[in-house]
């Protein structure tokens, strides 16, 4: 009784495996493809990753696909006064490559999730959820409600703009996954 809300496809899969890619996806009814990750070492390199979603959200699209991009913190450098992540939206714009948003990287780079958010309203249609704590002096992920994320404050802008999946995650959860996306949704279902 799952459905598949998106599934994260390598940008390199994007580049040579399309056709592969769509047809994996239309065998488990997801119509939602996330390029999860993407690194650069150059402009030019930053512009050919510009250039492959470009070229995979037309493709998807014509194939009744949606293609988003799914940041980290590394896509907040600065470029020339904006960040990368802007420029790879404002890039791929005309094609309508979309957003799914991952909170707690916005809250690593210093800025607002809540302003972001509205801020891409029209292209943040997926986010990635998940709490910040403190531990040896780094800030790591954590059970939602346990760490200083303002997770009311985003859930509440995503039911404004209607994001229709709000993702719960947590890259290292302790002690597991499953006990930490327990109490997760204990929190969560608190709050709703």
């Amino acid at each position: 009784g799952l459905t598949a809300v998106s599934s994260h496809t390598p940008l390199e899969q994007l580049e040579h495996d399309l056709d592969a890619v769509i047809a994996y996806n239309q065998i488990i009814g997801n119509t939602n493809i996330v390029c999860p990750w993407s690194e650069w070492h150059s402009d030019e390199e930053f512009q050919f990753i510009i250039q492959v979603l470009k070229a995979a959200t037309r493709i998807l699209k014509k194939a009744g696909f949606n293609l988003y991009y799914h940041n980290h913190a590394h896509e907040f450098v600065d470029m020339n006064g904006l960040y990368a992540l802007d420029i790879l939206f404002e890039e791929t714009k005309a094609e309508g490559m979309l957003m799914e948003l991952d909170t707690y990287w916005v809250e690593m780079a210093g800025l607002d999730t809540v302003v972001y958010m509205e801020a891409h309203a029209s292209r943040c249609k997926l986010i990635h959820l998940k709490d910040m704590i403190i531990e040896d002096g780094k800030k790591v992920p954590a059970a939602i409600g346990e760490g200083t994320m303002p997770i009311k404050a985003i859930l509440d802008k995503a039911k404004a703009l209607q994001i229709p999946w709000i993702i719960v995650e947590n890259d290292f959860p302790k002690p597991n996954g499953i006990e930490n996306v327990a109490r997760s949704i204990v929190y969560l279902k608190s709050i709703l």
